[in-house]
């Protein structure tokens, strides 16, 4: 991805955890940091009223070379459902990665459930998707 910071990129191709109900809307490439928004739709298998969206604090990004770690959510304002056909979305912050990056993945080093996996691989940056910020 050759750009300067500062980039918005939507429709992003990916590969997912079996967790279909957790989706990438977009992500925003910024100076100072990396930020992932989500999208988290409850339904009736793994809704129980009150049933909070809960994020490892140890989540990553990794890349062929390095990593990036978690730096803030705004995850817990708003993570709990009350119906099992609401929409919740949130938002990860991670350090800033590397500009001419294409490809990278989201980790979560500890998945305890398959029901609640919350990885995604291959997260593809295609350049005709940038809106400057």
């Amino acid at each position: 991805m050759q750009t300067q910071k500062n980039q918005l990129v939507n429709n992003l191709t990916f590969k997912q955890s079996s967790a279909k109900h957790i989706n990438i809307v977009r992500v925003l490439f910024h100076k100072e940091f990396t930020k992932i928004d989500f999208s988290y739709n409850s339904n009736k298998i793994i809704y129980i009223k009150g049933t909070q969206i809960l994020i490892n604090p140890e989540i990553y990004i990794e890349t062929k070379f390095t990593t990036y770690d978690l730096l803030s959510t705004d995850i817990f304002k708003k993570a709990f459902f009350k119906t099992d056909k609401d929409i919740k979305y949130f938002s990860l912050l991670f350090e800033t990665i590397d500009e001419d990056l294409d490809c990278f993945d989201i980790v979560d080093p500890y998945l305890n459930k398959e029901l609640f996996k919350f990885n995604f691989t291959d997260i593809c940056i295609p350049t005709k998707n940038l809106v400057s910020q």
